[in-house]
């Protein structure tokens, strides 16, 4: 059975699907996890989400089976040609081109590899260049904090309907998860990437500090994604 009910393989491809098997399109099998969330009631069969670095709205992309049970939210990218794509795949969703960052101002955006690992941080640029990833061009982006982006995209009736916000920056995830109002953002679950190599760093990150502040715990580690759920009871620090 897929971890989405009411979404459908292709014939084809049910053939030789098991009953069990589930399908992914999370680049780490992250929605499977979060299939597992849907599964136990601890999110909602239809609620709205936050995407944060979006990139693409099928590949690699933590929303898109959510999008496919009827899931629909806001999704910020500093890539032009991504966000084309989704008003076209997922024209029901609010889609902005825009770059995050610490500050309002123009920040040299480094457009390395495939697009998934472009980023305005030098650090992260540099990281990726030393694992071999091209960087292809240097442009110039209009940044804004991420407190500004999402008050002005996000209504007081869809505040109250996001239960969901996954957080792919490129360097930026820990400075966005310092900036967002959290007792503002009453969403259930947040996952965000922590590069570190063992379960012990994680817990010794600023995220993982911030978040569990907040009133959220961390329930899973897949990759470098980790899973901080807050439970909508809990109190608001």
């Amino acid at each position: 059975m897929l971890p989405y009910k009411n979404v459908q393989a292709r014939p084809r491809i049910s053939k030789v699907l098991a009953d069990f098997a589930r399908v992914s399109l999370s680049q780490f099998g992250e929605d499977i996890v979060l299939g597992e969330y849907l599964l136990q009631g601890r999110l909602s069969t239809k609620a709205r989400y936050i995407d944060l670095g979006c990139f693409h709205p099928l590949k690699w992309s933590n929303t898109a089976l959510l999008h496919f049970i009827g899931w629909r939210g806001l999704n910020i990218d500093a890539n032009a040609e991504m966000i084309q794509n989704f008003h076209i795949q997922r024209p029901e969703d609010r889609s902005v081109c825009a770059g995050i960052a610490s500050a309002e101002g123009m920040f040299d955006f480094y457009h390395i590899g495939v697009g998934a690992s472009s980023t305005i941080d030098v650090a992260h640029k540099d990281h990726r260049q030393s694992k071999g990833a091209p960087v292809h061009r240097k442009t110039e982006l209009s940044c804004f904090p991420i407190m500004q982006l999402l008050t002005s995209n996000i209504s007081a009736e869809e505040l109250k309907q996001c239960e969901y916000i996954d957080i792919d920056l490129e360097g930026l995830d820990e400075i966005v998860v310092e900036q967002i109002d959290w007792s503002w953002l009453t969403v259930k679950l947040v996952t965000v990437e922590i590069h570190v190599q063992t379960v012990p760093e994680v817990l010794d990150s600023k995220i993982y500090k911030v978040l569990t502040a907040q009133g959220f715990r961390l329930e899973h580690y897949v990759q470098a994604t980790a899973f901080f759920y807050r439970d909508q009871s809990a109190e608001q620090l």
